[in-house]
């Protein structure tokens, strides 16, 4: 999806007229637990800004998006650096792990 679309969906589905990196729908069905729309606009500027390819910043989002699909949120500090704690375990576990490099927010 481009920064269109995905800002379409946002607000058709969310409320928020804006684009995002990352929408994760969980549908809870045994077959589909649920679906991830990446943003490759965003998603460029983010590998962009932290230093690391769109590879890998399409990985992270992927995996994000399964996180919230799996029942974590983000919604403080302290959740949010649980997330990203998880994201890096489990990008380990199939890419090269990648550290961010910027302190930039998406």
């Amino acid at each position: 999806m481009d920064d269109l679309e995905i800002r379409t969906v946002n607000r058709r589905f969310l409320r928020r007229d804006r684009p995002t990196d990352v929408i994760a729908f969980t549908y809870g069905e045994p077959d589909c637990w649920g679906e991830v729309l990446i943003n490759i606009d965003q998603a460029g500027r983010q590998a962009k800004d932290y230093g690391v390819s769109l590879t890998e910043e399409v990985g992270r989002l992927v995996v994000h998006g399964m996180l919230h699909i799996m029942g974590y949120n983000d919604s403080d500090e302290s959740s949010k650096k649980n997330m990203n704690d998880m994201e890096n375990h489990c990008l380990s576990l199939w890419m090269k792990p990648v550290q961010r490099t910027s302190n930039k927010k998406s």
